[in-house]
């Protein structure tokens, strides 16, 4: 969903970065500065002629809560939520030439300001993209005692809060994360590397962030990076937007609620024929579905409703999504949405993106917000528990003081 308030954040004075690894010629950065949305902004660069990864800083003096959108010739590079307004820059993924590299004020409340300009130059070699590899890069983390799975959505925005629930994650024994989508602002290269986190399996260093999880991480296609799916499938070296893996004895189908990207998501559609023979082919007692906007919530997707059922037709025990930013559990349900099923729907929209705070939605059983965290499931063989849990690994109450926990039998 569409960020419109975050923290507020007041910056003065300079930022200064190193300009190691960028093919910067000596002299001085290149810089721009003017006014938007009243407020006053400079950018700056380390040459006018950029190679690589180059290091992007931004000054600001005001006093509004803000954001600050960067734009190359005026398509999205990244939206930035907080200080220090600063980034690296992947420009080898854009197009080589010159252009103007834009930085605009967004206030929480009010209109996005008008875009301070800086003409540059892209000059970088041929690129191949990343290989299509995505199989062989999977690698779930080994503990002892039964499985536990991590799903968690709508972080991936470079904040502290988003960080902080990927640490969490990490330092859990989670062998396996199910991303639930949402990489912020609209899931550009940059924003890929800086507000998701450049991934360990392309980064000698081990990653930031989310991207330190990325070896034993299935991805769901969200909404926000939607917008460039040439960055999703090189980020993840050719993943497609569905896929099935079996892991520990559990059946996964990673679904695409991005309907007019999967090629549809009713009955005739090549997803749907594909998941209805997954189904009738796996042997797997527990069956656990994931995709990012769900049936039921306060903005239902029901484009999923046919894939819903036919997952709680044919032995689906849970669904996992993301898209509501906050955590939520649905009554067992059929296929038709009637109460007296079996198919559980879990949200877990938690991930330290913008908290929402909406009614409990029709059919839900417990709802609690204002929670960074994941949803923790564990496999028994015959059984799936799950727990919400915070950044301190506690389980998560709703507003009554009810843990957010439960059980079905597979």
């Amino acid at each position: 969903m569409k960020a419109t308030i975050l923290r507020a954040g007041l910056v003065v004075g300079v930022l200064l970065l190193a300009t190691a690894a960028t093919g910067a010629a000596a002299g001085p950065a290149p810089s721009a500065c003017g006014w938007s949305a009243g407020v006053q902004v400079c950018v700056s660069v380390p040459s006018n002629t950029l190679t690589g990864d180059v290091p992007v800083t931004a000054t600001v003096e005001g006093k509004v809560p803000y954001d600050l959108v960067f734009t190359w010739e005026s398509d999205d590079l990244l939206l930035d939520f907080q200080p220090p307004w600063t980034f690296v820059w992947p420009t080898a993924r854009f197009p080589n030439g010159p252009g103007h590299l834009g930085v605009s004020v967004k206030p929480h409340s009010g209109e996005l300001g008008d875009a301070v300009l800086l003409p540059l130059t892209l000059d970088n070699p041929p690129r191949a993209g990343a290989p299509g590899n995505w199989q062989e890069l999977f690698a779930p983390r080994q503990f002892d005692g039964d499985p536990l799975i991590a799903a968690v959505g709508d972080g991936g925005d470079g904040t502290r809060a988003s960080a902080a629930v990927a640490q969490s994650v990490l330092d859990s024994r989670a062998g396996l994360l199910l991303f639930l989508g949402d990489v912020y602002e609209t899931g550009t290269a940059a924003e890929w590397d800086f507000n998701y986190g450049r991934s360990s399996f392309d980064d000698p260093g081990g990653g930031k962030d989310w991207g330190r999880l990325a070896r034993f991480t299935k991805p769901t296609l969200g909404n926000h990076e939607a917008h460039h799916m040439d960055a999703w499938e090189d980020y993840w070296h050719g993943r497609p937007t569905y896929e099935t893996f079996s892991w520990r004895g559990v059946r996964f189908l990673v679904l695409n609620s991005e309907c007019g990207v999967a090629g549809g998501c009713g009955p005739r559609s090549p997803q749907y024929q594909w998941a209805q023979q997954v189904l009738r082919d796996s042997p797997e007692r527990c069956v656990v579905a994931t995709w990012h906007r769900p049936l039921m919530g306060p903005i239902p997707h029901e484009k999923m409703a046919d894939l819903f059922a036919l997952l709680a037709d044919n032995g689906g025990d849970l669904v996992l999504n993301g898209h509501q930013h906050d955590m939520e559990q649905y009554e067992p349900l059929t296929g038709d949405l009637r109460p007296g099923g079996h198919l559980v729907q879990l949200i877990a929209g938690s991930g330290g993106h913008i908290p929402h705070d909406d009614p409990m939605p029709r059919h839900g059983v417990w709802q609690a917000t204002g929670y960074p965290g994941a949803l923790y499931v564990t496999a028994h063989g015959d059984r799936l528990d799950w727990a919400y849990r915070d950044t301190n690994g506690q389980v998560v109450p709703d507003p009554a003081g009810v843990p957010g926990t439960g059980s079905v039998t597979c």
